[in-house]
């Protein structure tokens, strides 16, 4: 229950910080803020990172495989890294998403799943939960077969991608985007640095592991 508990955090602080680049979902809850209600942009955030919760539990069944076979999770490793860096590089050279208003949404309000199909079809979501349930497994060492911790660090995801959608919203309210623009870059700047960071290390420990150098 304990090692429940802290996966949990971890993934809703992973899930928080990862959250910060401004995507698809973000640039909508922003707008939606602004030209709708507070109450619609949770709606739509709400939307939009329930596809969060299937990607993450199906990564912890391919990771799970990696598991079982070393070499498979050594080859998960080095594809993680990799992917890491370039999401980080892309991280920075990234500009803010924009999203134009869509009035057939706000006459409907079908915010809800607005939100829920741009994360479903986004491609992305699956890889990125691969590479992070790989790279939280091979640091900390957790049991990736129980049910127990896989629904955990899955309701983290969602807890801390929906806690900063919210937080989002609010902060549309009360800066407009005239504030988030002018920070946006410097933030992916931060957020990019540190997932290259993270990919470096997984390759240097890597190698200490293997004993690839010696």
């Amino acid at each position: 229950m304990t090692e429940a508990l802290f996966l949990f955090v971890v993934a809703a602080i992973v899930s928080f910080i990862c959250s910060i680049p401004m995507g698809p979902i973000s640039a909508l809850v922003i707008h939606t803020s602004l030209n709708r209600d507070y109450k619609s942009a949770l709606k739509l955030a709400l939307g939009g990172c329930i596809p969060e919760v299937f990607y993450c539990y199906g990564a912890f069944i391919i990771a799970n495989i990696f598991v079982r076979y070393p070499t498979l999770q050594n080859i998960a490793m080095i594809a993680t890294g990799i992917l890491v860096i370039g999401m980080g590089i892309s991280i920075i050279r990234s500009k803010p998403a924009h999203v134009d208003a869509d009035d057939s949404v706000r006459k409907s309000g079908g915010h809800f799943w607005k939100g829920f199909a741009t994360a479903a079809f986004n491609p992305m979501l699956i890889t990125f939960w691969l590479a992070v349930v790989t790279y939280a497994h091979s640091v900390l060492k957790f049991d990736a077969a129980l049910q127990i911790n896989r629904i955990s660090f899955t309701i983290g995801c969602f807890v801390g991608a929906f806690f900063f959608q919210m937080l989002l919203a609010k902060i549309a309210l009360k800066y407009k985007e005239r504030l988030l623009e002018q920070h946006i870059h410097r933030i992916n700047m931060v957020i990019g640095t540190l997932l290259i960071s993270l990919g470096i290390y997984q390759f240097v420990r890597l190698i200490f592991e293997s004993g690839i150098l010696f």
